[in-house]
């Protein structure tokens, strides 16, 4: 058996698939949390101690400038997140403008022993051995050949039960 699917990415496309394959993990998510509220409770406490006693903490200045020190931080950490998303989506808009390979059609051959992708008569052959994972989400399944690279199938053309036997495949080329 083998799946065949063709699609044409274009930029929305490939912005959804970029936030799916680079999304952050639970651990990941769990240590960003975790910062947060050391911070927050850091912010708090400092602020607690100036108002019950001004005093100077390390000798070098009062609680409530550590406090500010603290929340400026946390403001900063913010700030940087969402900088690096706009940035990585106006990488990807360049990327897209200076690369027409990347919005031109792309063939899917989907098979038990890989699959192969190929577009205007160069391809690609992956056999599921050099796959490092293989994911679905609500929008595409995702190939991933890297931690953070993946080629992407919009669930949208795949038939019912395609990502389901894909997921197998993979599954059963594992030792």
């Amino acid at each position: 058996m083998t799946i065949k699917v063709s699609y044409t990415p274009d930029l929305r496309m490939h912005v959804k698939a970029y936030s799916a394959i680079q999304r952050i993990t639970k651990s990941e998510l769990k240590f960003i949390v975790f910062v947060v509220v050391v911070m927050i409770v850091v912010v708090q406490v400092l602020n607690l101690i100036n108002d019950v006693q001004p005093s100077r903490l390390l000798g070098i200045m009062e609680a409530r400038h550590w406090a500010k020190l603290a929340g400026t931080f946390v403001v900063g950490v913010a700030v940087m997140f969402v900088l690096t998303r706009i940035a990585n989506y106006a990488c990807i808009w360049l990327t897209l403008r200076g690369t027409p390979v990347a919005r031109q059609r792309l063939d899917f051959k989907l098979s038990e022993s890989g699959f192969e992708v190929s577009t205007d008569g160069v391809s690609t052959t992956f056999d599921w051995r050099k796959i490092v994972r293989v994911e679905t989400d609500t929008a595409f399944l995702l190939l991933f050949s890297g931690n953070h690279r993946a080629y992407f199938v919009p669930m949208d053309v795949l038939d019912e039960g395609d990502a389901e036997q894909v997921l197998s495949w993979y599954q059963n080329s594992r030792p």
